[in-house]
């Protein structure tokens, strides 16, 4: 049985992210209290593995779901 686009896992490479034919250039590094926004349709999901790329460094995130410029996406913050 073949993945299609929807089951396909995140690759991670680096500081990029690459997600249902998107690339995120995340941060390499946020001191507490910072955030970045990252516009998505599917912002559980994608936090979820933002959250766990971040968790390898050893940083805490936390996220929202929020409509930014017109856009719906999500803000991670760096907590301690």
């Amino acid at each position: 049985m073949s993945k299609t686009s929807r089951t396909k896992p995140l690759r991670l490479v680096d500081s990029r992210l690459a997600h249902n034919g998107a690339e995120y250039c995340l941060p390499e590094w946020l001191a507490p209290g910072q955030s970045f926004f990252l516009p998505t349709l599917k912002g559980e999901y994608l936090a979820e593995k933002v959250k766990a790329r971040y968790a390898q460094r050893g940083m805490r995130m936390t996220h929202e779901e929020r409509i930014e410029a017109d856009l719906l996406g999500i803000r991670v913050w760096r907590v301690l």
